[in-house]
């Protein structure tokens, strides 16, 4: 982000799209577009929520993020808080995949 301006879609390899993700009308190209978000993430359910639900906020899937370029700086500082509390809670845990320690 810092270096090339780019913005970034992260994915699992897992993941797949029946469609294209990014076109006009497809929700998470249309978010992307509208230049309104820095962050944008998949949250962590068991199915697939009402109209008009509005996630809490305090977490996500590290398997589907979206992470603006606007603001280098603070998406950095994002990431860094990420990987220091995710090392924190290896320490704690031990080792293991990302779900079980968040």
């Amino acid at each position: 982000l810092k270096l090339t301006g780019l913005d970034v879609v992260f994915t699992d390899c897992d993941n797949v799209f029946l469609r294209d993700p990014f076109q006009p009308g497809i929700s998470l190209g249309d978010l992307i577009r509208s230049q309104k978000y820095d962050y944008l993430y998949l949250c962590e359910l068991a199915k697939r929520p009402p109209d008009g639900y509005k996630a809490p906020g305090d977490g996500g899937n590290t398997g589907f993020f979206y992470a603006g370029s606007r603001k280098p700086v603070h998406m950095q500082a994002l990431f860094a808080e990420v990987i220091s509390v995710g090392r924190i809670k290896i320490k704690e845990r031990g080792s293991g995949a990302d779900q079980p320690i968040f």
